[in-house]
């Protein structure tokens, strides 16, 4: 149960909820919702409903009696909280062409008329599920460094932005770090470009391996370089994440001859954390990354510098 995608039900009516339990248990864990409020506040602040935090819903399914606001409100709510920006929203409401056209131009992906139909519940619900496997085929794609499998600059650049107004919005610490192999050029005149890609694709496996929370996120940022996002993560925090990721990095041992600071391969992090207000720039952060990896390069290598940026 715990590998199933999880659908979220916003109804206080018992059989319609078994019956939408009925139709998905095989392919989805399902989670009632009895009442708008606990929805709101979830999407407010995740942390105030303990057992629903770090998880990414697949699908809302949502009575339209139980809302509090108008379906393109909820659709805009579910698009800004980190755990909601790709769930799929399904209305539920009365049989009329008028407000299921509303609904569907709101942004909902499909509408169940009541009273519900078992049959009609699972054809429609299995055309959302059969869509969305194959647009999530085309995201990864899209979204994917094609040599070391981590995220790619594009993803990157879409977590950061969402990241950065979701910690401004609610005024949390956000980490990014810039990590980079030592000597890297050096390695690949030694050693060819074909080891100089394995090299790369074990690096990223063991960066991603240290990167354990559901929100944090290591991609490709270019050549040798990546780049990890660490959401609510204090300067003392992200210096944890970069010292761990130094050391698996040269825990690898693998043989650099051409190093001059080791007899393998190792990482030089630089990383930067803030809580982000309205008046500061998510570049800027990035920047002081940076500014922190240059001093690392040029104090040595093989060692993590951060920096608090904003902070008094």
């Amino acid at each position: 149960m715990a590998d199933l995608p999880l659908i979220l039900i916003l109804s206080d009516d018992n059989a319609q909820v078994g019956l939408l339990t009925r139709v998905v248990s095989r392919q989805y864990q399902v989670k009632q919702i009895a009442t708008p409020e606990t929805l709101n506040q979830w999407l407010e602040k995740a942390d105030s409903v303990e057992e629903l935090t770090n998880v990414h819903p697949e699908m809302l399914v949502a009575d339209t009696e139980l809302l509090a606001v108008s379906v393109h409100n909820l659709c805009q709510q579910l698009r800004c909280h980190p755990n909601t920006s790709e769930t799929d929203l399904v209305v539920i409401g009365d049989d009329a062409g008028e407000l299921e056209s509303d609904a569907l131009n709101s942004g909902a992906i499909a509408y169940l008329p009541k009273p519900l139909d078992e049959r009609l519940v699972h054809a429609r619900l299995m055309v959302v599920r059969n869509f969305r496997d194959r647009l999530a085929i085309l995201n990864s794609m899209s979204h994917t460094d094609s040599l070391t499998m981590v995220g790619n600059r594009r993803r990157f650049d879409e977590s950061f932005d969402a990241e950065w107004k979701w910690a401004s919005r609610h005024n949390l610490w956000l980490g990014v770090l810039l990590i980079d192999a030592d000597y890297f050029k050096r390695f690949n005149d030694e050693y060819g470009h074909l080891e100089g890609d394995r090299c790369l694709v074990t690096i990223a496996k063991a960066l991603k391996s240290s990167t354990k929370r559901a929100h944090d996120l290591l991609a490709r940022y270019g050549g040798e370089e990546f780049v990890a996002i660490v959401p609510a993560a204090n300067p003392d925090g992200i210096k944890v994440v970069a010292e761990r990721m130094r050391k698996v990095v040269c825990d690898l041992a693998i043989p650099h001859r051409r190093s001059d600071i080791a007899d393998v391969v190792t990482v030089s992090i630089g990383g930067a954390c803030c809580r982000p207000r309205k008046d500061q720039n998510r570049r800027d952060l990035l920047l002081a990354a940076d500014e922190a990896l240059y001093d690392v390069k040029h104090g040595g290598r093989n060692n993590s510098s951060i920096r608090s940026v904003g902070e008094e």
